[in-house]
């Protein structure tokens, strides 16, 4: 596995795997509109988390 969004980037990146297609509850959450609202929910979530701590710190 290569890692060249995170190491050859300039700037700050995120990898983020949420599920895999191969694995079909996986593939039908990820598939599901329903599914792809909670999955940016939380991952805006975490981002906006992430930096309200770093401004604090």
């Amino acid at each position: 596995m290569t890692w060249t969004v995170l190491k050859e980037t300039r700037m700050p990146a995120v990898m983020c795997e949420p599920g895999y297609l191969t694995n079909p509850d996986d593939e039908d959450w990820l598939t599901d509109p329903d599914g792809q609202e909670a999955l940016a929910g939380a991952l805006a979530d975490a981002l906006v988390g992430f930096f309200d701590h770093r401004a604090v710190a």
